[in-house]
């Protein structure tokens, strides 16, 4: 990393006066993705980049709501850099400009998620299918192969299957991360 890359992810902090639902937004954002603050306003400026073509159509409404919460984040030197530079440009108030963004990158993320939840219903659906038919042939196979290690392998992938039908079904139910190395690893308690 040279000199200049390593200064520019430098961290810095610095006070934003916010609404609290930006605040919160800030928070929940982070916490949904698994990333710090700092990496947060990283994706922000990424998105300010390429929304400046396009102007700010929150810039009056937002400009008019009341900002009473003050709290310090640390953010990157050129994340703070780039907030300013387009805030001067576009004269429109910095924290004015980190609530655009959050918006912007909030109603893009629950747009997202909702189609990502879309598709899990769907395999879901494909899930319980192969589950069903997975059964008959299980079925066959114990008539089969009574103890074998065929038949041992194919018990797992059952039992992994319906550990993913769980995992899918609390994700679209209940908002709860697939977490992959769990599922395997509690399928594979259930063997022993």
């Amino acid at each position: 990393m040279s000199n200049k890359e390593s200064k520019s992810k430098r961290s810095v902090r610095t006070t934003f006066t916010l609404t609290e639902d930006a605040i919160f937004d800030l928070k929940c954002l982070s916490e949904e993705n698994n990333i710090t603050i700092k990496k947060l306003f990283e994706i922000l400026c990424e998105i300010l980049k390429s929304k400046d073509a396009e102007g700010y159509p929150y810039k009056k409404r937002l400009a008019n709501t009341e900002r009473s919460v003050k709290k310090a984040y640390v953010l990157s030197e050129e994340s703070l850099k780039l907030l300013k530079y387009y805030s001067k440009k576009n004269k429109i108030a910095r924290d004015i400009l980190v609530e655009y963004l959050l918006e912007t990158y909030s109603e893009q993320h629950r747009i997202e998620k909702k189609i990502l939840r879309d598709k899990h219903k769907k395999s879901l659906e494909i899930i319980n299918r192969f589950i069903s038919e997975a059964k008959k042939y299980e079925n066959k196979l114990d008539r089969l192969l009574d103890d074998d290690v065929v038949l041992d392998i194919f018990e797992l992938i059952m039992i992994l299957s319906g550990y993913l039908e769980k995992r899918i079904r609390a994700e679209i139910e209940e908002g709860i991360p697939i977490d992959v190395p769990v599922t395997i690893a509690v399928a594979m308690n259930d063997l022993t």
